[in-house]
């Protein structure tokens, strides 16, 4: 098949063309056993009986973007909610819905930039389907992916661990992602990267100072993410403005703008609940494992509820969920 292409309807009807883009994009980006049987589902063997199972779909606009695309985002997205139980992904599962017209390169980037970032955790793409719709009824490339993992952590994590006192830290740079897709969108100069990666690497090294609760600060950004765990706890939460690492970039794209970088998405970063005689620990564990990393410990848990932020002035003012939408199409 030439890869000078675009995608046609004919792709998607399930003949020959989709027989032929299946083998010629999806098997040679990912090939192994499991996936070249071809079947409907795929037969996987765990060793342990802990699994965790994440699923996500991925509708982001471009879908190319500095530091990423849309098919790196799409592992890491699941392969992080998995890190945030504990798990380490293992096997994936993708959809992939095209539009009639986008360019067979293209959809054969995405698929490499996939199997690139599973082998980074040692992961594989097990089985998947394409769709094709008309032009015109989408915006290019949707990808919707599955992913299972093995828990390798014995204890318990979640939002019922958490208990007041408890210390509230950040492994990195917020809002750094979607200061990306804006950047992407202007075409600004320099743009701004992303900071899509993987955050198991960082999850592992904690191990050892028996988290509470991890979870990392996507769409809704930090603010969001802390009120779901303050609701999900009975609990309350209190940051430090002075605390939370914003880079310069990212806080000059959000002030031009009138966003606000708390409820801005990240997807390298995860929010660690610990105990206190740990923090420091975890703090210094995360400089080493990840380089040029920014960790740190931004508040505590409290009796009461809702979360709260200890302003730079002094005061201290309620972050409440986020309402409606930032900026759409960013994940």
């Amino acid at each position: 098949m030439r890869t000078d292409k675009k995608i046609e309807l004919s792709h998607g009807a399930g003949g020959r063309k989709t027989r032929e883009l299946i083998q010629e994009v999806f098997l040679k980006a990912y090939g192994n056993p499991i996936i070249e049987r071809l079947e409907d589902s795929a037969e996987i063997d765990f060793k342990r009986n802990r699994l965790a199972f994440s699923t996500d779909a991925f509708v982001i606009s471009p879908p190319f973007f500095e530091g990423g695309d849309i098919g790196k985002l799409a592992v890491c997205g699941v392969a992080n909610d998995l890190a945030c139980k504990g798990a380490k992904l293992k096997y994936l599962a993708l959809s992939f819905i095209i539009e009639e017209g986008f360019e067979i390169d293209a959809v054969k980037k995405i698929a490499l930039s996939v199997r690139k970032a599973a082998e980074e955790l040692g992961a594989m793409v097990v089985c998947g389907d394409t769709k094709v719709i008309e032009k015109g009824k989408g915006d290019g490339i949707f990808v919707s992916a599955s992913g299972v993992g093995e828990i390798i952590y014995d204890g318990e994590i979640g939002a019922d661990m958490l208990y007041p006192g408890a210390i509230v830290i950040i492994t990195g740079q917020i809002a750094q992602h979607e200061a990306s897709i804006i950047s992407a969108r202007e075409n600004f100069s320099p743009p701004i990267k992303s900071d899509l990666d993987f955050i198991w690497d960082i999850v592992e090294s904690i191990l050892p100072y028996k988290p509470l609760m991890l979870r990392d600060p996507t769409r809704g950004g930090l603010a969001t993410v802390l009120n779901e765990i303050a609701i999900a706890a009975g609990l309350s939460i209190t940051i430090d403005e002075n605390e939370i690492p914003i880079a310069e970039d990212v806080r000059a794209v959000a002030d031009m703008l009138g966003l606000d970088p708390l409820y801005m998405a990240s997807e390298g970063q995860c929010v660690i609940f610990a105990h206190e005689k740990y923090a420091q620990q975890i703090v210094e564990t995360i400089k080493k494992t990840k380089t040029k990393a920014y960790p740190s410990i931004i508040g505590k848990v409290t009796y009461g509820k809702g979360v709260y932020l200890q302003t730079k002035w002094g005061g201290s003012r309620p972050l409440i969920m986020l309402e409606g939408e930032q900026l759409s199409r960013i994940c």
